[in-house]
């Protein structure tokens, strides 16, 4: 519920001309209406970190000239361990489908982890980040709040590896020609930056094994890891003895064995000569004589194996003949088992003894065959020659490599792995960014690093994360990871630009209220036709112009614009300092963020509605003249300011009050039906936010339909507006109110209380399709205007950026 009344409270700052903020790429326009309508700038919570409070007038200096792209050299000198650049313009923002394919979900979390440890200007904004939560707050609250503070500046995280990721990656979303060079350079930077810290090189090995395969720096990886590690070969243990065909035992004494180099450069093991026995099986035979005059295939029979074993079991096979009746081969059958050689020359003679052919007469030879013994890897010594090795890891591979030699088939290679100690190793548990919290605390768990004793695990063909991943960051925070958007915080707004700002708005909003002049003017003559204020018949619409009090209307829009955006802009960035200063206590803005966010609202509400109230009376004035020749603006307001023969200006804002009521119940109910709609819709098609075309569409039609929604709900108080703008109850709305829903017609026959309800919702229908169409167009028209005006939410806040370089940053 609270969530709720927060968002009320944003959006009843901004009245209709407010409706038109929106990003101007696709995938900011699905972020909604909400922010589209907020003036805040996304990361609002980095603003009570600021140093200092500043006084209003602080926040507004004489720079007409545009001090937009001041670069924040300031605050870089004042704090070298941080560095804060106003945003790139929104073309020119990187693909964050880039970035996600380079740089997956798991590897922005570790790393956001991993900077938060070691770099010390983000522990320090992690650690101020604690002074904005109250505490009064429960468990939850605090948890919640921990958890937006870290989606925020790994949405920074992420938003800084743009520039790596397009060096990996094509515009096509697919891996580029040289895939590991964005990733290489990154780690560059991570090991110049962090490298000599404790523990610090293991933690990278870990973060870039959470890479896809085809981006992982696999000899880096393995290097960082062994210099943590460290570790000497202490024996090669036996995994898998293979099988290796030998007709002759004497070539197994050619066979050498070496283990692959240090990973970390150090010294390499020597390996002594392999050792292998015979696993009491045959592998086959090679046929000695092919004889002749072999009909069909004779039959064969294998010598048992030597000794008495009760579990030797003698080899079979089968010979085969070719068509000219010679023994082609023999088939084994079953290898038998016992066939192990004895004896000091460890010599075995397997016989293999063949049928003679049935007729002898043709040929005068028998066939004979040489039976193949398996032999299996049992042992590799580590020679010991001088220092001891080192400078391996687990984190490369440490399988030993064997020779080719004649007279040796290899049917099953041997799998022998070495075995590390790690005397060497230092047992440094990492810096963390949250040391200085208990151990349950949520900044602990948030900031939490794998701990000693972990290092990437080598498979074969890439490293992996010894652990369960660490996941993207999910539930609130996740619109602001979905486009990226890096914790920012507001400037000092100048005077320049307020001055475009304002501008900005009043472009938007006066040319878009211009061009739907007829729908305002049907829309108007109809609740005066309601109340018995004006014909409402054919020939009257027909004699007016579609444009009359066309300038009236633009002259409203322009000053609705004007007014809104500068003083929601100031009271947002003066109220929270202020507040946070009066109270001597950082998290006062945070626990009373929605009263904050009411009183910017309600003072910009009050703003607009008092420049814009002579403007909407002269409108209304304007639109219901039967005269020939309608009057000019000037002379409108001349006319409502005139009191018989005395001119009383007050009588300007005799519809100020009204025009409140009309406005907070619109922006209100406009917020709740796009949210929800949105919500809804992206529930049902969640496919919809990846795809540009059906996010803008899904966009369009909320803001349309809460437009529609807004304007239905504040119809009646529209109506009082209309009715006090003709001049006749003077400054008492109660008696416009009362000739509306008093007036005599038809409809009295149904009672009092339901014939005041259509006259109340008198226009509705125009009012609807013009707000539908306001909101729509202004979704574009103003982010288009505060673009070229340079006072685009970029342009008036800062960015963290996590990977700029930094005075002196080798010290952080």
């Amino acid at each position: 519920m609270r969530r709720l009344c927060a968002a009320l409270a944003v959006v009843a700052s901004v009245t209709n001309s407010l409706q038109c903020r929106a990003p101007r790429t696709v995938r900011a326009r699905t972020a909604g209406l909400l922010r589209a309508l907020d003036a805040r700038q996304p990361g609002a919570a980095s603003r009570r970190t600021a140093a200092g409070a500043a006084a209003v007038g602080a926040l507004v200096t004489p720079d007409l000239a545009g001090a937009a792209t001041t670069p924040a050299v300031e605050d870089v000198v004042e704090n070298p361990a941080l560095v804060w650049k106003q945003g790139e313009k929104r073309d020119a923002a990187c693909n964050a489908a880039r970035v996600r394919k380079a740089f997956p979900g798991p590897f922005v979390n570790y790393l956001s982890r991993f900077l938060l440890s070691y770099d010390e200007g983000s522990r320090a904004f992690w650690r101020a980040g604690s002074a904005e939560i109250p505490i009064a707050w429960d468990e939850q609250k605090v948890r919640r709040k921990r958890a937006t503070q870290f989606a925020n500046y790994a949405a920074s995280v992420e938003r800084g590896l743009c520039v790596y990721a397009e060096k990996s990656t094509t515009a096509a979303g697919d891996y580029s020609a040289t895939p590991q060079l964005g990733v290489r350079q990154l780690l560059s930077l991570l090991k110049s930056r962090y490298g000599l810290l404790p523990d610090a090189q293991r933690q990278l090995s870990l973060l870039f094994s959470l890479l896809d395969p085809p981006l992982q720096p696999s000899e880096a990886i393995a290097s960082l890891a062994a210099r943590y590690e460290n570790a000497t070969v202490a024996a090669v243990d036996v995994v898998d003895g293979g099988s290796y065909a030998v007709s002759d035992a004497a070539a197994l004494a050619r066979l050498s064995a070496r283990l692959p180099a240090p990973a970390a450069g150090g010294k390499a093991a020597r390996l002594g000569a392999p050792r292998f026995a015979p696993t009491g099986r045959i592998l086959g035979f090679i046929v000695t004589e092919a004889g002749c005059g072999y009909g069909a295939p004779p039959d064969v029979t294998v010598s048992a194996p030597p000794g008495d074993d009760a579990r030797s079991r003698p080899a079979r096979a089968r010979a085969v003949v070719d068509d000219k009746g010679r023994l082609r081969g023999v088939e084994l059958v079953d290898g038998g088992v016992g066939y192990v050689p004895s004896g000091p020359e460890n010599d075995l003679t397997v016989v293999l003894d063949v049928a003679p052919p049935a007729d002898n007469s043709a040929c005068g030879t028998v066939a004979t065959a040489e039976a193949i013994l398996e032999y299996a890897l049992v042992g590799v010594d580590v020679q010991a020659r001088g220092a001891p090795t080192y400078g391996y890891t687990r984190a490369q591979s440490l399988g030993a490599v064997f020779s080719d030699v004649e007279g040796v088939r290899v049917s099953r290679p041997a799998v022998a792995v070495a075995r590390l100690e790690y005397a060497a190793r230092r047992n440094v548990p990492p810096p963390t960014a949250a040391r200085w919290a208990p151990r349950d605390a949520a900044s602990s768990s948030l900031t939490a690093l794998l701990g000693v004793g972990l290092v990437p695990v080598w498979d074969g063909a890439t490293h992996k994360f010894p652990a369960a991943a660490f996941g993207r960051i999910e539930g609130a925070s996740r619109s602001m990871r979905s486009d990226m958007t890096p914790v920012r915080r507001p400037v000092e707004l100048r005077g320049g630009q307020l001055v475009r700002l304002a501008l900005a708005g009043a472009i938007c909003t006066a040319t878009t209220r211009a061009v739907l002049n007829p729908l305002e003017l049907s829309k108007t003559r109809a609740q005066a036709a309601a109340s018995g204020g004006a014909r409402d018949d054919d020939a009257a619409h027909g004699a007016a112009s579609p444009w009359l009090g066309v300038e009236a209307t633009a002259a409203a829009g322009a000053a609705l614009g004007t007014s809104s955006f500068g003083v929601y802009e100031l009271l947002q960035r003066a109220l929270p300092k202020l507040s946070n200063a009066f109270f001597a206590d950082p998290g006062f803005a945070t626990a009373h963020e929605l009263e904050l966010s009411l009183a910017s609202s309600f003072g910009a509400v009050l703003v607009a509605a008092a420049l814009v109230a002579p403007l909407e009376a002269a409108k209304v004035r304007l639109m219901l003249s039967e005269e020939p020749s309608p009057p000019s603006l000037r002379s409108s307001l001349l006319a409502i300011a005139t009191d018989g023969d005395e001119l009383r200006p007050a009588k300007l804002w005799d519809g100020f009050y009204p025009l409140l009521a009309r406005e907070l119940p619109f922006t209100t109910a406009k917020l709740l039906v796009y949210s929800s709609a949105q919500q809804a819709l992206f529930q049902l098609l969640p496919a919809a936010r990846e795809r540009p075309l059906a996010s803008l569409g899904v966009t369009i039609f909320c803001g349309a339909l809460a437009g529609a929604a807004g304007a239905l709900l504040s119809t009646p108080a529209d109506a009082v507006v209309t009715e006090l703008a003709t001049g006749k109850h003077g400054s008492d709305w109660t008696k416009a109110l009362a000739a509306i829903t008093g007036a005599e017609g038809e409809a009295e026959a149904a009672g009092p209380g339901l014939a005041a309800v259509p006259r109340l919702f008198a226009g509705a229908a125009q009012r609807c399709l013009l707000f539908a169409v306001i909101i729509t167009v202004q979704l574009l028209l103003f982010d288009f205007c505060r673009d070229k005006l340079q006072v685009s939410p970029e342009n008036l806040s800062l960015g963290l950026d996590v990977f700029a370089d930094r005075l002196s940053f080798y010290e952080y």
